[in-house]
């Protein structure tokens, strides 16, 4: 388990730093009254195959910071982070942030194709990378059957996963999954899935 935890936490802070970077990049267009300059940036930078990037101008459009908000043009650009090229296509690896956040707006009925199913799909690739969240919304679809069968081993393994990266009052989402997924199933299955749990390591691009 120390070997993902140390993956999971080089891959946050490597999120953490290009968030950084871009913030300053941000905040000094702002300060100069050209925030189209940052946003152009970001969209050669994406054109040439930068998928973080192509993520940040999706929240951008998300959230509507320093472009008018629009939903479609987010799913766009987030998307493209979250999809696989050519190279990582054989492992199904995207950006697992703008996996995840394609999840979310799936789930709220935004983009085509929209509900449960579309949702778990894109939080699935990003649990497999280790994304905590993505993980913890999966395995509550998991434990209520919604967008996909209900299986409350995989609602136990997922949630048990989540919570090795969470402390204090964020570990309360991931707890009552697991321990309401754990009420379905034998101890044997537990057992067995907690040597699962133990062994498990997320994947990289």
């Amino acid at each position: 388990m120390r070997n993902l935890l140390i993956a999971i936490l080089a891959a946050l802070l490597s999120v953490s730093a290009f968030a950084d970077i871009f913030q300053d990049r941000v905040d000094e267009a702002l300060a100069k009254g050209d925030p189209a300059a940052v946003v152009k940036e970001l969209e050669n930078d994406s054109y040439r195959g930068n998928i973080k990037a192509a993520y940040q101008l999706g929240l951008f459009y998300r959230e509507g910071k320093l472009v008018p908000r629009n939903d479609a043009v987010a799913m766009e650009w987030l998307e493209q982070a979250a999809s696989t090229d050519w190279i990582r296509y054989r492992f199904k690896l995207g950006m697992a942030e703008a996996q995840y956040e394609l999840g979310v707006m799936r789930r709220d009925g935004l983009g085509k194709p929209v509900g449960a199913q579309a949702a778990a799909e894109w939080f699935e690739l990003a649990a497999n990378q280790g994304h905590t969240l993505a993980q913890i919304s999966l395995a509550e679809m998991y434990l209520k059957g919604q967008g996909v069968s209900a299986d409350p081993a995989q609602a136990y393994f997922w949630s048990s996963i989540a919570a090795y990266t969470l402390t204090g009052s964020d570990l309360e989402r991931p707890q009552a999954t697991s321990k309401a997924a754990k009420n379905l199933l034998t101890a044997e299955q537990v057992k067995e899935l907690d040597k699962s749990v133990e062994t498990w390591y997320p994947r990289s691009i």
